[in-house]
């Protein structure tokens, strides 16, 4: 049996937006099991919240006996695109903001972290990122602060999509300079006719059929590289 690990944001970790609850949950798929019915050990070890910075202190944790022969899926970018929209919400365009990983240490870092899984004797597979609603995420990161002051460094709310569009190009350059498998969750997101129905309300975390939709993608691109019939696996979270 393989070990499988995941190691990244939110989406990567399966939380999604309940509108019944109205806070954060984890979806039905946490762990992206339908892996472990390809035959994989999967462990969870993303969460909301994390960068690429947090990824490389998640990989130091696992140990080595473990990471030799698996495989790691990399889910990255969300974050480290994102600003303080409390400080931006503060001081407008008087302000200078920087990104969670700036855009000139982006890929260099996504590398970096690449590197020192394999060093480990493990496979990497790259998740692109998942498009955003520009709307929903506006209003998302613009409650309770002022959202003019917001609007008006942005320059138009289209930027977050632009911005965040930005981050994908680099992701998937740094998968295809480093020769790691891309899962290309972002084309069917791209090509949905119901798109709207794909995210929660704050724009960018998936809905339960969001997430059908990448659990779909990668066990497609599993079945095809890494699958080993007869095997089944379990699910750590």
């Amino acid at each position: 049996m393989s070990k499988l690990f995941i190691i990244g944001d939110s989406i990567m970790r399966g939380v999604t937006f309940s509108e019944e609850r109205g806070r954060y949950v984890i979806s039905r798929r946490a762990g992206l099991e339908p892996l472990s019915q390809l035959g994989f050990d999967v462990v969870n070890k993303a969460r909301m919240g994390f960068t690429l910075r947090d990824g490389l202190e998640r990989i130091k944790e696992i140990p080595a006996s473990d990471m030799d022969g698996a495989v790691v899926i990399l889910g990255f970018g969300g974050n480290d695109c994102d600003f303080d929209w409390s400080c931006v919400s503060e001081h407008g365009k008087e302000g200078v903001y920087s990104p969670k990983t700036p855009d000139d240490e982006y890929e260099m870092t996504y590398s970096s972290l690449i590197e020192s899984i394999r060093e480990r004797g493990a496979d990497v597979a790259v998740t692109n990122l998942v498009p955003i609603d520009a709307n929903r995420f506006f209003n998302h990161i613009s409650k309770d602060k002022d959202s003019g002051r917001i609007l008006n460094w942005l320059g138009d709310i289209s930027m977050l999509y632009r911005w965040h569009e930005y981050y994908n190009a680099m992701t998937e350059r740094v998968a295809n300079e480093t020769g790691s498998l891309l899962l290309d969750i972002r084309t069917p997101y791209l090509r949905s006719h119901e798109f709207s129905s794909l995210l929660s309300r704050d724009g960018i975390h998936p809905t339960e059929k969001g997430y059908s939709i990448i659990d779909a993608v990668i066990c497609s691109s599993f079945e095809a590289v890494f699958c080993h019939q007869g095997q089944r696996g379990n699910i750590a979270v």
